[in-house]
């Protein structure tokens, strides 16, 4: 359908460029649309080169991805629904928060009230979350080296919000060229039996990715 055409020309085209600005600093940030669901974010005409910005390295803004702002918008609607003693601030869990762009904009939502403890696996990512914070000057957030993967007795029914990109979590990948090749072995054979073929994807760009494999493939047709 012209639907499926569109979001597949999208994979060709080049990679959208987006910044969140930071309110609590003064600085320019570059000029663009507003993101439709983050009022702070704007999606720019073209890529500057933000390492040459005085105004990055000061925190005026944050280069993230329109898609990963999506978390605050999400924020904003559960903390509204938070059960929690009056007086109390939130507390927010980002178990896999490297380089800290989600959880340093949970953090600029809770406007300075509230704590975020962003957490990854090693002291690489953990650097790069403190750097982040350093450069946003949030005091609301921490930063620190835990494996998601095992239980945290200590942080057990502790927190209002819990973070988590889990869906790959604890795997490792092959090359995407195998898996693109089992991925249609499998469906034709599928096919071949007379079954149905269910493939689940958790959101359209694997949805659309998957459709793209079977394009390639010729077996849109049939499913």
């Amino acid at each position: 359908c012209d639907n499926a055409l569109v979001a597949f020309s999208a994979f060709d085209a080049p990679a959208s460029v987006s910044v969140r600005l930071n309110p609590f600093k003064n600085g320019r940030a570059p000029e663009g649309r507003e993101v439709m669901w983050c009022r702070h974010g704007r999606l720019l005409a073209e890529r500057p080169q933000f390492t040459l910005d005085p105004h990055f390295h000061g925190g005026a803004y944050y280069v993230q991805d329109s898609s990963s702002m999506f978390v605050g918008h999400i924020f904003r609607t559960l903390a509204t629904q938070i059960n929690r003693p009056v007086g109390r601030p939130v507390r927010v869990l980002d178990l896999c928060a490297a380089p800290g762009g989600k959880s340093i904009h949970v953090a600029d939502l809770l406007k300075g009230s509230g704590h975020v403890e962003a957490r990854d696996l090693t002291d690489y990512k953990v650097g790069l979350i403190e750097e982040n914070i350093a450069r946003c000057g949030f005091t609301n957030m921490c930063a620190k080296r835990m494996d998601a993967c095992v239980l945290d007795e200590a942080s057990k029914e502790k927190a209002d919000i819990v973070i988590v990109e889990s869906t790959y979590g604890n795997r490792y990948h092959g090359a995407r060229a195998d898996y693109v090749s089992q991925m249609a072995r499998m469906s034709q054979e599928t096919l071949d039996r007379g079954g149905n073929l269910v493939i689940p994807a958790f959101f359209i760009l694997i949805s659309t990715q998957c459709a793209k494999v079977l394009c390639a493939h010729s077996l849109w047709g049939a499913v």
